[in-house]
């Protein structure tokens, strides 16, 4: 563990403390609030909400759409909150439009004020959450001001106490021996015997039946809430051995044991209700021979206690259930239902409950679900001897943020008649939009306490109700009849009984409900399957907490151990790659379970005891996830999964969420108000190519490949609409970013400030496409996104698609994408790739990573977040730069955002990365205060260390200046009638260029354009440096732009313009893939003019005379190195249609003289390898010649073979050669005229032949001839 860490902790908490006021000013604590008016929210076109807002507010838009305010207080460890005492300085009613928005039944007669208490690394804190509204009479009032008085009382066996932390095993009994994992489906008694060990490939002649131990935890889910104690590790069950001194297992010898099924009962209101393990349909127990400590456990005796007048018991409840989980309606939550009553109206079921107590009441629960969009439905109910009973549906309004279904439940009760109960179900639909499915069927009643064979296991509520003793009276039984007390099955015990004739009794105490199971040794059960199990010892871990854990599976164990070397390597963090089977081995008895994955990083921070050094940071879960966590879905990708609500009716109460696993404080019981002490990323990769293409990218974004001034580059991008809204938050955030972190340059793409078209699909962007495609290819370090958007791209407009994303190729810039937009990356969808995971998959670039959202969001808290983040991504915490873990973690403690919108906000990447954030500074140490029009300018600047700021005089490399012109104000084209907006940008570049640094020192010189603004305002210089290995960044914004200085007739000579495709090499009618790219070179001797401050003096290219749609190239142009003179111009195209084209390019110099050249090109589709203009210079010729060809595979090497033949046909020289060019061309390939023994070829007509190949194994060739004068 790095010592840094601990600053990081205490910069942490310190940035808590000091958002709100401390402890020891609170006597009274006074607070104001900014009301902002009316949000209208269009996150949804079809379901608009409109609630009121003030600046900070917090949402919990699940509950309701009342805005919070919310105060934090760190406390002392022994220290409570018993109230607040709440005081109002200054209200206001609400106005018209306010009160349409508030339902006065909603609002209460004082203010709402609420406490949570909660602990983030051993540190205790209050937040104090406020509803500022209340009502007085008919009138609903809005809190401006107020105060607030904290009462103060210590606390009292706190579970918030530091003093409880667990105690874990520091060793695993998995650590040694050997083991077998061997799985159950049901509870009851089973056996292990010889033809089960055969079957798992033991020989039963090779062990000892009293050398057997059995290991588990029992069954069902395991506890939420962090409170609930649970078994650490595995315990030992107590097994009974049928001969203990048999030497080994013979065909007689069986051990018994007591095992509970993945699933169990609960009682809840008198009643016993089935619980389906939503995580495993199978339970597992762990079998060895030589493993444990100690001897093996022996099930032990249970007295039958003596008593003088017991209370009879001679029947005992009973139940049982129908479950199918056969779909999950919005493929979201844990609840699944079973069968469709939609087209198969009229349904049967049967239980049968032998010796049944007709005495006694029994009752069926039907549990279904409905969805009726115009009128209701009715399911009826019919069971046998009970009577009937029937459901009336309401009414789903169809709506996208409406339940899908909802959920309905009634119960038959009677006095049974008979053993059997049949229910019958029918659905009588209102029309044809009209379903239901099953839930559950559960039935309760009581049996008479008779063996009716097999295994029955018992219990009876009445034992509990009182503390009498209670004798059970149990019929049907023999001596070869065992009882076992199952109460605890981890500690299953004998019952004793006595037998007279074939009836059992036995006395217990009553005071609880205690649970046996009576059967005959013939009756066990015989496991599943077993499977022998490697060593493992994940406990040895307790004290020894890594800096990152990182969450795999076997498949994907060699990639992840990539990532931990490279952060053991680069970073100094110590990291563990853990297998998620052996944390379910160690933590849930060898289930799935996600509480079992959050259990074990608990497991590290409690074992810290508080030492924040040791507490782990960072945990990255390699692998996709599913909604479906037993693979009922065909193709499912439930690899490490996903944690999701309960809840699969409403889609906004439908959560997905990764920080569940970083929930780890004592007091944890809530998702929404849960701490997150971890940075929790996912890498979403659902085979082994993605997972080695997904680490590749990792790994070269840390190499000196991603150098580049594109790390300084911030791109905002807004949706239109609703009221400018989008736009209005996007502005902000990067006003906010530019006013704090001047470092960076903003791009901002509003979507309104773009021509919106009419196409037969609905109205386009397609130049904020092209933007959003530039930003990308050309690299930005972050790609921020506000507005409308899904799982297949953004805004209606679509100006984001999956189809744009999977043709980036931008590997050595990739962006970080931030998107306050609806489930654009919702991963655990295995019938669905969204459009995030497309970004993060994407093996040639896209995203290094997404700050992305899973399931539905809305727009204010979306902008909180959004906010939060902006203040932290950009700038050092306690000196040093944060990453993406770091991040992401404190953005979802900022007390406003702790909602359940924020759950659903996941870090698609790698938490312990760090961005490319430039290293060292750059500085300015000469420069004329003022520039204006036309006048050459001279900069001078230095390159100095982050920290001492000293001179770095052995830097040696090259800088990339950018001189801005003034911020410029722009107007949008109201294309949708919500209003022009007006924003700020610097639009204008001044000067481009390249210049080299000596000894950490620079000097560049340029001519400032005419095309300026003349009034005088605050240009920017934006400085980048690399010298092949670091870099260093600055900025100046100091510096005065305006007026005229130049002559304006000095130049009258236009730029000289050389066009080509690819590279140089090209010829006029060349051939190209259909993805090239332009190459100008341009040159003049005052500058080019890449401003784009005057009308039409941009630099653009025109293809195939289509000037409606001319590109404009001036964020392309390059100078080249110390001149301001000459540059370069590169622009890719894409997908370029087969056949001839056309491209001119005009560019302009900065007295606005303009100069342009032309060219043709072929685009030959590179699916397959084709070769043209094959030639020969000169030809004919006497002592040497040279070849060249056109081809289409540009950056790939090829194998080139040129034969040449006499007439006749025979071989006279081959020339084999590996050839890559950036190009569409190759040559010279140079020939002397001699053949393959040297001598000199006759004079006369010859034919050559070159063949190229490519990697692939596609070939081309192509014949000509030649001449030879001697």
């Amino acid at each position: 563990m790095q010592k840094s860490q601990l600053s990081f902790f205490s910069f942490f908490l310190f940035f808590i403390f000091m958002i709100l006021p401390s402890l020891g000013l609170m006597a009274q604590l006074n607070y104001s609030i900014s009301w902002k008016g009316i949000v209208k929210d269009n996150s949804f076109k079809s379901q608009p909400v409109d609630y009121m807002h003030f600046e900070g507010a917090s949402y919990d838009f699940v509950h309701d759409f009342f805005p919070r305010y919310v105060i934090n207080l760190e406390l002392n460890p022994n220290q409570s909150v018993r109230s607040v005492g709440f005081s109002i300085t200054g209200e206001k009613p609400l106005d018209g439009r306010e009160s349409q928005t508030t339902s006065i039944n909603e609002i209460g007669s004082n203010v709402n004020v609420e406490i949570h208490e909660y602990l983030l690394y051993n540190r205790k804190y209050c937040r104090i959450e406020i509803l500022p509204l209340y009502k007085k009479g008919t009138s609903i009032y809005k809190v401006e001001s107020f105060t607030i008085n904290p009462e103060f009382v210590q606390s009292k066996n706190s579970t918030l106490s530091r003093s409880s932390r667990a105690s874990y095993a520091t060793n695993s009994v998995l650590g040694g021996g050997t083991w077998y994992k061997i799985a159950i489906v049901e509870d009851g008694i089973y056996k292990i015997d010889s033809e089960f060990l055969k079957r798992i490939g033991i020989d039963p002649k090779s062990v000892k039946p009293n050398s057997l131990r059995i290991y588990g935890n029992g069954g069902g889910m395991l506890p939420e809430d962090n409170a609930t104690s649970r078994i650490d590790d595995l315990a030992e069950n107590p097994v009974w051995v049928s001969n203990p001194l048999s030497e080994s297992f013979t065909e007689n010898d069986n051990v018994l044991f007591y095992g509970e099924g993945p699933h169990e009962w609960k009682l809840s209101g008198g009643k016993y209700q089935f619980v389906v393990n939503v995580y495993s349909d199978t339970n597992y127990y762990f079998m060895t021979f030589d493993g444990g400590v100690g001897n093996p456990l022996k099930i032990s005796d249970q007295s039958n206690i003596a008593s003088s007048n017991p209370i009879t018991i001679n029947y005992f409840n009973d139940y049982q259930s129908h479950e199918e989980e056969l779909s999950n309606l919005i493929s979201s939550g844990r609840q699944w239902v079973g069968e469709n009553f939609g087209v198969k109206g009229n349904q049967y079921y049967e239980f049968s409950f032998p010796n049944i107590e007709t005495n006694n009441i029994a009752s069926v629960d039907v549990h279904v679900a409905m969805r009726s969009l115009i009128s209701p439905s009715t399911m009826k109910i019919g069971v046998s001897g009970l009577g009937s009973g029937s459901i009336t549906s309401g009414v789903n309004s169809g709506g996208y943020l409406s339940n899908f279904a909802t959920n309905y439940s009634t119960t038959v009760s009677a006095n049974p008649t008979s053993s059997k109960l049949g229910i019958n179900l029918t659905y009588e639909k209102a029309n044809g939009e009209s379903v239901a499915w099953l839930d559950r069927i559960v039935v309760n009643c009581d049996r008479k306490l008779i063996y009716s064979g097999g295994q029955m296991p018992f219990s009876v509520q009445r034992q509990s109700e009182s503390t009498a003793d209670y004798q059970y009276v149990l019929d049907g039984v023999n001596s070869f009849s065992r009882i076992w007390d199952i109460t605890n099955p981890v500690t299953a015990k004998v019952q004793k009984f006595s037998l007279n004739g074939r009836q059992a009794r036995f006395n217990r105490e009553g005071g609880q409900i205690e649970k046996f199971i009576v059967f005959t040794n013939n009756s066990a059960r015989v496991p599943e399957w077993g499977i022998k199990i490697p060593n493992q010892n994940l406990h040895a871990l307790v004290g020894k907490s890594p800096d990152m854990v990182i969450y795999t599976k076997a498949e994907f164990s060699s990639y992840a151990e990539e990532v931990a070397e490279l952060h053991r390597e680069n970073d100094g963090l110590s990291v563990e790659v853990v297998n998620v089977l052996e944390v379910y081995n160690e933590f849930s008895c060898g289930r799935q379970d996600v509480v079992a994955l959050r259990d074990f990083m608990r497991m590290l921070y409690k074992s810290a005891n508080g030492d924040t050094s040791l507490i782990p940071r960072y945990l990255l879960l390699f692998g996709d996830a599913s909604y479906d966590y037993k693979d009922r879905v065909s193709g499912n990708t439930n690899v490490i999964p996903v944690y999701q609500t309960q809840e699969s009716f409403d889609p906004i109460a439908s959560l997905a969420t990764d920080d569940f696993y970083a929930m780890l404080a004592d007091d944890y019981n809530d998702l929404t108000n849960g701490i997150v002490h971890l940075g929790v990323g996912r890498f979403p990769v659902k085979n082994a190519r993605q997972a080695a293409q997904a680490v590749n990218k990792l790994k070269n974004y840390n190499t000196i490949n991603s150098l580049g001034k594109w790390r300084l580059a911030l791109c905002y991008i807004a949706d239109d609409e609703d009221g400018n809204l989008h736009m209005d938050q996007a502005n902000n955030l990067s006003d906010s970013v530019d006013a704090v972190f001047p470092n960076y340059n903003i791009n901002k793409v509003l979507a309104d400030a773009y021509p919106q078209r009419s196409t037969p699909g609905g109205q386009r962007y397609p130049d904020v496409n092209q933007a959003i495609d530039e930003a990308v290819e050309q690299g930005s370090l972050t790609l921020n996104y506000v507005g409308h958007g899904g799982e297949l791209g953004w805004a209606h407009e679509r100006i984001l698609e999956v189809s744009q994303i999977n043709k980036w190729s931008n590997i050595n810039n990739m962006p970080l994408f931030v998107t306050a937009t609806c489930e654009f990356s919702r991963f655990d969808d295995p019938k669905r790739t969204s459009a995030g995971e497309f970004v993060f998959l994407n093996p040639d670039g896209a995203g290094i990573g997404l700050l992305t959202t899973t399931r539905v969001v809305y727009a204010s808290p979306n902008y909180a977040l959004a906010q939060t983040f902006n203040r932290l991504a950009y700038g050092e915490l306690n000196g040093n730069m944060p990453r993406l873990g770091d991040i992401v973690q404190q953005t979802k403690l900022d007390p406003n955002n702790f909602n359940d919108n924020t759950r659903v906000f996941a870090l698609l990447g790698d938490p312990a990365m760090k961005l490319n954030y430039p290293i060292h500074k750059v500085e300015t140490t000469s420069r004329p205060d003022t520039m204006g029009a036309l006048q050459k300018v001279t900069i001078s600047g230095q390159v100095v260390h982050n920290k001492t700021g000293s001179l770095l005089s052995d830097f040696n490399g090259t800088l990339y200046p950018v001189v801005y012109d003034k911020k410029r104000t722009v107007q949008t084209l109201n294309n949708d009638g919500d209003g022009v907006f007006e924003f700020g940008a610097r639009i204008n570049i001044l000067f481009r260029g390249k210049a080299t640094i000596t000894n950490g020192k620079f000097t560049f010189t340029f001519v400032v354009p005419k095309d300026i603004d003349f009034n005088y305002g605050n240009g920017k210089i934006s400085y980048y440096a690399e010298n092949g290995s670091i870099d260093a960044a600055g900025f100046d914004t100091m510096v005065v732009v305006g007026g005229q200085v130049g002559d304006p007739l000095a130049d009258q000579i236009g730029p000289d313009v050389k066009l080509y495709m690819n590279d140089t090499t090209f010829v006029f009618g060349g051939m190209t893939s259909e993805d090239p790219s332009i190459y100008a070179k341009v040159y003049d001797e005052s500058g080019i003019n890449t401003s784009g401050g005057g009308i039409g003096h941009d630099i653009v290219a025109v293809l195939d005379e289509d000037t409606k749609d001319e590109l404009v190239l001036n964020d392309y142009y390059e100078s080249v190195l110390n001149s301001y003179q000459k540059g370069i111009v590169r622009y890719p195209f894409k997908d370029m249609s087969e056949g001839r084209h056309t491209l001119s390019l005009k560019a302009w110099d900065v007295y606005n003289n303009s100069g342009q050249d032309r060219t043709e090109f072929v685009v030959s589709k590179s699916a397959e390898l084709a070769l043209d203009h094959v030639l020969n210079y000169p030809n004919p010729f006497t002592t040497n010649t040279d070849f060249y060809f056109e081809h289409n595979y540009p950056d790939r090497d090829l194998m080139v073979r040129i034969q040449v033949f006499t007439v006749s046909g025979k071989i006279v020289k081959t020339i084999d050669g590996y050839y890559n060019s950036k190009g569409f061309r190759i040559g010279p390939i140079k020939w002397d005229g001699r053949d393959d023994f040297g001598d000199k070829i006759g004079r006369g007509v010859y034919v050559y032949k070159v063949e190229v190949k490519a990697p692939n194994g596609d070939v081309a060739d192509k014949i000509e001839k030649l001449v030879i004068l001697n």
